[in-house]
């Protein structure tokens, strides 16, 4: 997802599909679907739906080293959700620049057109996948429990300090444990990037 640029070609050519209608919803229920949370195998063809509006599109042919992601956000202008996401990671960044234990960086993601947002694929999990939710036992996912793991032995942190930092960039941003990716640690901080989503 939002973590590595896409090809300029690559954006040019998806913005000019969008408008044109060419990735309608026809065209993205075909694709496959990239959340986790619903079986990958049996994505509908309604992608309106909370769990099947993240859809992978294959430009392996044309992009051999990208993955794709195109998502349906919660809105009609695409644009205007990752703006105020992108302005909620200034503000805080501004107000808490001296935090020694975590960062957030901004999303890295392209509007199309319309509700459509494009990005490139990430493995990465979200902080909920890590330490679940008390109202969703299926929150707490094997990728996330693998994910902390290993960043617990390599890097001699333990699951309290994560969940310290974590539970101070959710409530500084107001943004929810399953939209706030965990992208690692560096430089003796934990690294997180908000999703593209306003919910």
């Amino acid at each position: 997802m939002p973590t590595k640029r896409l090809p300029r070609k690559l954006v040019q050519k998806l913005r000019h599909y969008a408008k044109q209608g060419i990735l309608g919803t026809t065209t993205l229920g075909q694709m496959k679907n990239a959340d986790h949370r619903i079986n990958p195998e049996k994505p509908p063809a309604i992608t309106g739906f909370m769990g099947f509006r993240v859809r992978e599109m294959n430009v392996s042919r044309s992009f051999p080293k990208t993955k794709l992601i195109i998502k349906r956000v919660h809105s009609n202008d695409a644009k205007t959700v990752l703006a105020k996401i992108k302005r909620a990671v200034t503000k805080h960044n501004t107000k808490f620049r001296n935090e020694k234990t975590y960062s957030i960086l901004s999303p890295i993601a392209y509007p199309l057109h319309g509700e459509l947002i494009a990005m490139a694929k990430t493995t990465a999990p979200s902080i909920e996948e890590i330490v679940g939710d008390k109202s969703d036992s299926a929150a707490q996912t094997p990728r996330g429990k693998e994910f902390i793991k290993k960043l617990i032995v390599k890097h001699g942190v333990s699951q309290e300090q994560f969940q310290a930092a974590a539970r101070k960039a959710v409530q500084r941003t107001g943004i929810h444990n399953a939209n706030m990716l965990f992208l690692g640690y560096q430089k003796e901080k934990f690294i997180f990037m908000p999703l593209v989503d306003l919910f």
